[in-house]
């Protein structure tokens, strides 16, 4: 059985498109790992302001698969988390709209 491995710049791209969602990370690891069953073990941890930790991993026979899959998972969590972050500024607004 021929492996195939995951370059560089796949992760760079990985880590580029997280940090195009989310700018202001702290902290951003990508890693692929394979284990003694040979599955592969995709993890994305970051870091984002005010001590949240957002964190997928993801596993396949394929460490492409495995990767791609654990990078749309980030992806939606900050999507959730920049949804409810937008939902309560807009609930301060009307509030302060409200009160005035």
């Amino acid at each position: 059985m021929m492996k195939s491995f995951i370059k560089p710049n796949e992760f760079i791209k990985i880590e580029e498109s997280i940090k195009k969602l989310f700018p202001n990370l702290s902290n951003l690891d990508v890693a692929v790992d394979e284990d003694s069953a040979h599955r592969f073990n995709a993890k994305i941890h970051l870091s984002v302001p005010h001590k949240k930790m957002l964190v997928a991993m993801k596993q396949s026979d394929d460490p492409h698969v495995a990767l791609d899959k654990a990078h749309q998972a980030i992806k939606k969590q900050i999507r959730k988390l920049k949804a409810k972050y937008f939902k309560q500024r807009k609930a301060e607004v009307e509030l302060f709209d409200l009160a005035a």
